[in-house]
Order: C-alpha cells, then structure tokens, then sequence
C-alpha cells in the first residue's frame, strides 16, 4: 500500500493506491460481507412466497418471517447460503 499525490490540479490531499493482493482480498472480504447479510433476507423472501404450502399460520411481514425463522430453525440456520431442504 503506498500513497501518492493526487493527479489533480489544486489539490494536496493524498490518494491511497493499493496493489493486487491488496485490491483482491479486499474484494473477498466485500463480497463475503455483503453475502453474510442478504442470504437471511433472500432465504425470508423465499418463505415469505412460499408460504401458503405450509403448515404453519402465515406471517403478512418480512420481520414477522424472519422472527418465526428464527425461532424456528435457529440463528445459525439463516446463513446457509440459501439451501433449501426437501420435506419428504
């Protein structure tokens, strides 16, 4: 990671340039953050859709899914990157 002047004219700040690596696993680490945070919200999408083949009363609210979600399947279960389970 090294600093350099800014290329523009009239201006002293720094500007941060970052190598590859650097570049790549920042990067990684984005794209982990952003998948750890939208699998519960796509998994409560996809019960919130599905839920009249259900047997349990049906939730009108993302929020109200989510909580029964939890309460159900556990806090753990929400981030298993949207894998759905067969009932037999």
């Amino acid at each position: 990671m090294s600093i350099s002047p800014s290329p523009s004219k009239g201006t002293t700040s720094p500007t941060l340039r970052l190598s590859s690596l650097e570049m790549f696993v920042m990067s990684g680490v984005a794209a982990v953050a952003s998948k750890s945070v939208l699998t519960p919200l796509e998994r409560a999408k996809l019960l919130l859709s599905n839920q009249d083949m259900s047997r349990s009363p049906p939730c009108h609210t993302l929020s109200g899914v989510l909580r029964r979600s939890v309460k159900e399947d556990g806090l753990l279960k929400q981030t298993n990157n949207n894998k759905h389970e067969r009932s037999p």
